[in-house]
């Protein structure tokens, strides 16, 4: 039911149009660029760019981030022609969210004046400025076509804050849950969401369901979590184990610890769940910390964050 896609670091995966059809593919920090068939990896094109960081994968191209030293530069693959050049980006733009239908892109943009996102089409032009902050440790998740959320960076026991931002409007809606190291994802309607907290080295977990706070008896953080789309259910990665007195998520993050997990099934209006796969690193032979997922079909693609390879799991 587990299959390993990638050997080669991945950064990047989703759905391009190519000659007619849609393609999933990913994108390595190689620059090497595979499409997936029948639980494999086939080459699709490298574009010879080393040093990639992200990928945003837009309908018909990939935008590729390289990071050099702390500096940025940009390039545009186009799928139509399989063309490579490079794009004319400020400087300041520090990373880039692409929109659930891979037609707009926001720009991040950090510099001494603080955060700031822009609203912008494929080709980086006509941007329009949506959201300004002095701070600039944000996290962002563009949920559905018009909204994204916004979040402080989660510290164990430090009070996190997050808000919902109109990207067509720029209005910023406050989200009022009041936990240290909120983290939160919500589904495509925005009227339900999962959310973690974690302060004195452990880590709770919940669901914003109807209004009402429902504390989950799993514990895990929603970076593993995903929300299927026009499906009433969630899937997430759960640790085994959960190393009580330890700087969660802060070290998690930083790499310090990490997770050996399996994948569970959970009812949002209830909190109810089962586990979809137990024993997970028997079955691999190896731990598996499980980061990015996403559902395409009937199978769940995920990175191992132990070593950023591409993972998908059979339903």
């Amino acid at each position: 039911r587990f299959i390993k896609i990638s050997e080669t670091p991945t950064i990047s995966i989703g759905k391009i149009s190519t000659n007619g059809s849609s393609t999933l593919v990913f994108v390595t920090k190689k620059g090497e660029i595979y499409t997936i068939k029948d639980n494999s990896a086939e080459l699709f094109t490298d574009t010879k760019i080393l040093n990639l960081t992200s990928a945003a994968i837009l309908t018909d191209s990939i935008i590729l981030q390289q990071e050099n030293l702390g500096n940025f530069k940009y390039f545009l693959f186009k799928a139509t022609d399989n063309s490579i050049g490079s794009l004319n980006v400020d400087g300041d733009v520090v990373g880039l969210l692409t929109s659930p239908d891979q037609k707009r892109i926001i720009l991040i943009k950090n510099n001494e004046e603080g955060s700031s996102l822009f609203l912008s089409d494929k080709n980086l032009k006509d941007q329009i400025k949506i959201f300004s902050s002095p701070l600039t440790t944000w996290k962002f998740d563009w949920v559905s076509s018009n909204k994204i959320t916004i979040s402080s960076t989660p510290s164990s026991g430090v009070k996190g804050y997050s808000y919902i931002l109109d990207v067509n409007t720029s209005k910023l809606s406050n989200i009022p849950i009041d936990q240290p190291a909120l983290t939160i994802k919500f589904n495509e309607s925005t009227d339900k969401a999962i959310f973690n907290s974690s302060q004195n080295g452990d880590i709770s977990t919940f669901l914003l369901t109807n209004k009402k706070v429902v504390d989950l008896s799993l514990k895990t953080l929603v970076e593993k979590c995903i929300w299927p789309k026009n499906e009433f259910y969630i899937i997430c990665a759960v640790p085994n184990k959960i190393n009580l007195g330890t700087n969660y998520p802060d070290s998690w993050y930083q790499g310090i610890n990490s997770f050996s997990d399996n994948f569970w099934q959970i009812n949002p209006e209830t909190g109810e769940s089962y586990v979809l796969i137990e024993d997970l690193d028997d079955e691999v032979d190896q731990v598996v910390d499980v980061i990015s997922p996403m559902k395409v079909d009937d199978k769940i693609y995920f990175t191992n964050k132990l070593d950023s390879n591409l993972w998908v799991f059979n339903l």
